[in-house]
This record gives C-alpha cells, sequence and structure tokens, in this order.
C-alpha cells in the first residue's frame, strides 16, 4: 500500500501545479484580452477622477494582477525622462504619490532606461490624460476555478489508480471463491508491481500451503487407515487363538503378541497426536541444555533396544528451541537408528555457522540416495533390509518439526558405513 500512496500522491501533486498553473494563466488571459482593460481602466479613472489610489483598486478588482499608473510628457518620448506633473487632470507639481506597495514613483524607473514594466506586462492608455496603466501580470484567480479544477483532478487521480486495484480485488475474491469450492489450482495472476501485487503473493503461499495440507492429510489418512488394519487384524486372530487355547504356556505366549500389538497401537496413536499437534502448536523457544537431551535420546534408543550402544558427544552447550518438541525429535532419529543399526550409533552436535547440527550416525545398511526424500514423508517405509517395527512417522515428525522451527533435515552417507541424519537448526 506504501507504493499506492506513493503515486497517488505524486499524481494528484503534479496535477494541482499544472491546474492551478493553468488557472492563472488562463484567468489573466481572458482579463487581458481584446478591449475589456481599456474600458476597465476608463471607467476607474472616470469613476475616481481626483484619487488614483481608488482607481488602481478599482483595476486590481476587476483585472487582478498589479496596475501602476505611469505618467508620460506630453509630446516627449513615451516613458520620458524625469517627473511630471498630472496633465489636464493636473495635480500640483512635485512628487507623485506611490501607488501601493513595491509600486515605483509615477514617472520612476519604470520609465528611466526601458519599457514600463517587466517581460509580459499589459500597457493601457489613460483617456484624455499623458499617463498609462501598467499591468503586471500576476494575481490569484478567482476561487471557483481552483476549486473547481481540483475536484474534477482529484476525482481522476484517485480513479486511475484505484480502477486497477478494485480489478485485481475482485480476481482475489473470485479465486478466494474457487478455493472454497475445492479448486485447488486456482491463484491469482496479479502482475508485479501492481498495489495489489504482495496481497496477491502473500495469498498464493497461502493456497500453496493448504493444499500442500490437504493433501498431507488425505496420504495421513489413508496411511492410518492402512497401518490400523494390520494391529487390528492380528488382536482378532489373536483373540480368537486365546479363546480356544487351553495350554497355559500358548495363552501366555499368544497374550504376550497381543500386548505387541497394543503397544504398536499405542504408539501410532501417540505418533499420531504428535502429529496433528505439531500442526497447530505454537513453538515456545527456550535455552536447552544439549547433553541433556542428547542423554534422553540415547536412553530412549537403548530401551527400544536393550544392548544397542549409544556414543553421545556434544560439542555445543545449549541451544534456542521448543525442549519438548526438539527432544521428542533427537528422540525418534536414535530410535530410527537403534532400529536399523548394526552394533550401535553416534550422537553429536556441532554449531556449523549459524545453526547447531544435530548428527546422528549408524553403522547400519544406510539408506539409498534415491529414497532419502521419500523416508521423510508420513509412513514411508523402505526395503525389508530396513524395514522393522514403527509406526512410518518418526522421521516425518523431525522434517516437521525443523521446517517450522526454520531448519532442515538432510541424510547422507556415514563415515560409519550406515546412515547420517543431520537435524540443523537455527544457533
Amino acid at each position: 500500500m506504501r507504493r499506492l500512496f506513493v503515486r497517488t500522491y505524486v499524481g494528484l501533486l503534479l496535477f494541482v501545479v499544472v491546474a492551478v498553473g493553468a488557472a492563472v494563466a488562463w484567468e489573466q488571459a481572458q482579463r487581458m484580452s481584446g478591449s475589456a482593460p481599456d474600458a476597465v481602466v476608463a471607467a476607474a479613472f472616470e469613476a475616481h477622477p481626483d484619487d488614483d489610489e481608488a482607481a488602481l483598486e478599482q483595476i486590481a478588482d476587476q483585472l487582478g494582477g498589479r496596475p501602476v499608473l505611469q505618467e508620460t510628457p506630453p509630446g516627449g518620448p513615451p516613458f520620458g525622462q524625469g517627473r511630471h506633473p498630472r496633465g489636464k487632470r493636473g495635480r500640483p507639481p512635485g512628487p507623485p504619490p506611490h501607488h501601493g506597495p513595491g509600486a515605483p514613483p509615477l514617472g520612476g524607473p519604470l520609465g528611466l532606461d526601458g519599457p514600463p514594466g517587466p517581460p509580459g506586462a499589459h500597457i493601457v492608455s489613460v483617456p484624455d490624460r499623458d499617463a498609462v496603466v501598467v499591468m503586471r501580470p500576476g494575481g490569484i484567480p478567482r476561487l471557483p476555478w481552483i476549486v473547481g479544477a481540483l475536484l474534477v483532478g482529484v476525482g481522476g487521480v484517485i480513479a486511475w489508480q484505484l480502477r486497477p486495484l478494485d480489478r485485481h480485488l475482485a480476481e482475489l475474491t473470485e479465486v478466494a471463491r474457487r478455493l472454497g469450492a475445492g479448486d485447488r489450482s486456482a491463484r491469482a495472476q496479479i502482475p508485479a508491481g501492481a498495489a495489489a501485487s504482495e496481497l496477491a503473493g502473500g495469498f498464493n503461499h497461502m493456497a500453496d500451503e493448504v493444499a500442500q495440507l490437504l493433501s498431507a492429510r488425505e496420504e495421513l489418512l489413508a496411511a492410518v487407515a492402512h497401518d490400523l488394519k494390520t494391529p487390528l487384524t492380528r488382536l482378532r486372530f489373536a483373540v480368537e487363538l486365546l479363546a480356544e487355547e487351553t495350554d497355559a504356556d500358548e495363552r501366555s505366549s499368544q497374550a504376550a503378541k497381543v500386548q505387541g500389538d497394543l503397544d504398536e497401537l499405542d504408539t501410532l496413536v501417540a505418533q499420531l497426536l504428535s502429529w496433528g499437534r505439531l500442526d497447530a502448536q505454537v513453538l515456545e523457544p527456550d535455552q536447552v541444555a544439549v547433553a541433556e537431551v542428547l542423554g534422553a535420546a540415547a536412553e530412549a534408543a537403548r530401551a527400544v533396544r536393550p544392548g544397542f550402544e549409544v556414543i553421545v558427544s556434544p560439542r555445543v552447550e545449549v541451544v534456542r528451541s521448543d525442549p519438548d518438541l526438539l527432544r521428542r525429535a533427537l528422540t525418534n532419529l536414535t530410535v530410527n537408528a537403534a532400529r536399523h543399526g548394526a552394533e550401535r550409533c553416534w550422537l553429536g552436535a556441532a554449531a556449523v555457522g549459524e545453526q547447531v547440527q544435530f548428527t546422528v550416525d549408524d553403522d547400519g545398511p544406510g539408506i539409498p540416495e534415491e529414497s532419502r526424500a521419500r523416508v521423510l514423508q508420513p509412513f514411508a517405509r523402505l526395503d525389508p533390509s530396513r524395514s522393522g517395527s514403527g509406526t512410518g512417522l518418526g522421521l516425518a515428525l523431525v522434517a516437521r518439526f525443523a521446517l517450522r522451527s526454520g531448519g532442515s533435515v538432510e541424510i547422507e552417507d556415514s563415515e560409519r558405513g550406515g546412515a547420517r541424519l543431520i537435524l540443523a537448526l537455527p544457533l
């Protein structure tokens, strides 16, 4: 809107200057054209035969400008040297009076060395008298002309500025209606530099985010339905076997399998709740002790896989982030390493430029380069060499947290032989 203000202000300013100049020139030309000045001058001096000041004021009222009376000697040069008495309507000899503020004495400097007025002055002879009235250009045109011209001009400039804005706002309204009706491809096509271009850019960005969110939700619902169906089927089958099983040991084994399926469902529900909260939750950054969150992540990995070795080596003491979400993200990374690593994993944290990079290396089979983008999507699973228990939401939650925090997640080959996952957050 700042661009619109500047354009409107400059346009109005230019128009005011042009309108006032045109009004002044037009009215001055009207006043000074034809025989009207001669008639006005004759009438003024006829009405005030003995009062030059009053005659000049009457001329100024009717013709504008700054009229000056200039005496001329009879038979002499047009604007003779020296001073001259009044003539036929004579005033006693002596210096004539000063006619108005800033006006020279009669017969003074205007007539000594050149023409009786500045360039553009209009000269009118006084009837029955050796004198002229020099009509100097200037003055203010009549107010109604100025007001009328300004009103018309202001209306034109405002209409000129608001017409494209009105058209663009109508386009945005139509795009919003199409989006509301379900057309996810609807976008505003407003050229850069227009007053509504920034609004259109923000609107299109919002539309992209909404479209991605809706697509992700649809994929999530489909994946949830699929992942819930498998453990529920196993549970139903296990319950039927338990009802028919009479051997105590076999019943205990079946009960353990049921408990495992319930744990898997519980984990899936918890991850789904975390995903939903991550979209709606407002991040609350705070100072977080890096060694503490890495230690909690290592303990979670050992709980998932007893005997798995986790080596922690932080090189940063604190980082500013949301404590709960950062702990959950690092836990997901280390649990993923524990499930797919061979014997151990390495957790690290170091400052790199304006970021803190958390790294998790494992000694497992690694992640193929062509699958690294897909593994960060919800419910994505790779080939059987990296499959295992889990919901398929762990790494997707990490990627979502990094995006919300202004960071990123990258997957590389580890020097340890497996995969390296890097969570980079602003320092």
